[in-house]
């Protein structure tokens, strides 16, 4: 049986395909579990399984995309994804709390979380770009809901980190004015002050903003990000910038980069996305 790599990043992920013997009993494994609609009439709101799945499945694409356990997680992030678009959980008025998924200040941000894991699940799965107009409008029903919340519930480091999410949703479409418009919105940012610095520059760097050594100043402080991003438990990085789940945002991060470094139709290819942040190739 092939043998793939893997890295100490996620223990469950770990016991599927080592301690089962390989890629074929792992996937049965969890198949067994019920995956992934075991606890589907119980849950609250879908955006975590969603997300999870896809961060399983990006978390094995970083240093093996052609696993066959990276194909079926993501097939199971678009399963889940688009189930619950089509829930009518969605279409429950709010009043109805115990019953729908449309409780503010969750929705319509929890919409927009499960429209995102869609998209990028798709095209993953498809080898093709993402859909931009889905990311757009997830981008804006997820700061719609992370704007709901002010004054000290604002201050909260995870409600800042969704807010961000969706500045970085834009930035992957190549939506720089709107990503500056959401970036500097009359709201400060210290639950996450280095996330913010990062998305700054950014932001200038895909505007060419700047002069040629300001320009060359930003550009390595990216790859000098990134290569905090390629260590495998690098705890501090990720705790600081409230980023989860942990590859899903080193994916980001890469798309951001390569749509920079790119011309306007910027995607290139999944695995060189990877691969920029892996530096191991595919």
């Amino acid at each position: 049986m092939t043998s793939y790599i893997c890295h100490p990043w996620d223990e469950k992920i770990q016991r599927d395909i080592h301690w089962q013997g390989g890629i074929a009993d792992a996937i049965d494994a969890l198949e067994a579990r019920g995956a992934p609609f075991a606890i589907w009439d119980q849950l609250s709101s879908p955006e975590g399984p969603c997300q999870r799945y896809l961060g399983y499945a990006l978390y094995i694409c970083l240093w093996d995309w052609r696993s066959p356990l990276a194909r079926k997680y993501l097939t199971w992030a678009f399963e889940t994804s688009s189930r619950a678009l089509r829930d009518e959980r969605f279409a429950i008025p709010p009043e109805n709390r115990s019953r729908g998924w449309m409780n503010v200040p969750t929705f319509p941000g929890n919409r927009g979380e499960v429209r995102a894991v869609n998209a990028f699940a798709s095209a993953v799965l498809e080898g093709a770009s993402i859909d931009e107009a889905d990311l757009k409008k997830s981008a804006l029903e997820i700061s719609q809901s992370a704007l709901l919340s002010k004054g000290r519930a604002w201050n909260d480091d995870v409600i800042q980190a969704r807010y961000l999410y969706a500045v970085r949703l834009l930035m992957i479409c190549g939506e720089w004015d709107a990503a500056r418009e959401m970036l500097f919105v009359k709201r400060k940012f210290g639950a996450l002050p280095k996330h913010f610095e990062l998305l700054s520059v950014l932001l200038r760097l895909g505007r060419r903003e700047g002069l040629d050594g300001k320009v060359k100043s930003d550009f390595d402080h990216v790859e000098e990000y990134l290569e905090e991003l390629i260590i495998p438990s690098n705890g501090k990085t990720f705790n600081v910038d409230a980023a989860w789940p942990e590859h899903c945002y080193r994916v980001e991060v890469a798309l951001i980069r390569q749509r920079i470094c790119s011309s306007e139709d910027a995607f290139q290819t999944w695995p060189m996305v990877f691969e920029a942040i892996t530096k191991t190739g595919a």
